[in-house]
């Protein structure tokens, strides 16, 4: 059969693609530098089309040739076309345990502190980056929090974004949520998604109780002394 390993091999993600284009269309061109043997569109929650695809070949030779002639293409004036490899490891570290929500297991002790996880929901963000992205780059992870607090402010509060710096947590993107349901809406929205050619696998630990970590409200301020020359 044909597993991960084959897909990475054979498969290009593609972004800046023109909102409005068919399956057909995306076909056609990739079609120029290879049989394709799948398509994935990737949509939002109305079915409307996003922009990025996956697409898989009969050949590996075929993702180089697309990623060389493909890259830069401007079909919509202002979009240009990035195409790189895709990446499937989360899948490969998973393909024992189910789905990839199961792919790693963290205790609570072994989130950072800053990620105040006794308190609040966290939702971790795995394979969303590499090492030598962070290590060419010295704004690269002060870049990357910044884009994944745009997006996740669209579920909830978030109270801050973090990238862990301990082996445990190679590549992930830890999102500490104000409530459980911001937490959940956005790992569920993520779970799945392709982010620069790879592809993330959420999940939420920390406090994820009824409670969402909600602190106790202020004590109400102390009434004002009296007036005594009313």
């Amino acid at each position: 059969g044909i597993g991960a390993d084959n897909d990475e091999a054979t498969s290009v993600y593609v972004d800046g693609l023109p909102l409005d284009m068919t399956e057909r269309q995306l076909e056609t061109l990739f079609s120029q530098h290879g049989r394709c043997r799948k398509i994935k569109m990737y949509r939002d929650d109305n079915r409307k089309f996003k922009g990025d695809a996956l697409v898989t070949y009969l050949k590996p030779g075929s993702v180089g040739a697309a990623i060389g002639n493909l890259t830069g293409l401007e079909l919509v004036p202002g979009r240009r076309l990035t195409v790189s490899k895709a990446d499937f490891s989360y899948r490969r570290k998973g393909q024992e345990g189910g789905d990839a929500s199961s792919l790693r297991t963290v205790t609570l002790d072994e989130l950072p502190e800053e990620c105040e996880a006794a308190n609040y929901p966290v939702l971790l963000l795995w394979n969303t980056y590499v090492s030598e992205q962070a290590a060419s780059d010295p704004d690269f992870l002060t870049d990357l929090e910044a884009d994944i607090l745009q997006e996740c402010c669209k579920f909830g509060r978030v109270r801050r974004v973090v990238t862990p710096e301990t082996p445990t947590f190679a590549g992930a993107v830890a999102v500490t949520f104000e409530a459980p349901a911001g937490a959940a809406a956005a790992a569920q929205a993520m779970h799945g998604r392709w982010f620069d050619g790879r592809q993330i696998s959420a999940e939420v630990r920390g406090k994820t109780g009824a409670a969402g970590g909600q602190p106790p409200p202020p004590p109400p301020p102390p009434p004002p002394p009296p007036n005594m020359f009313a």
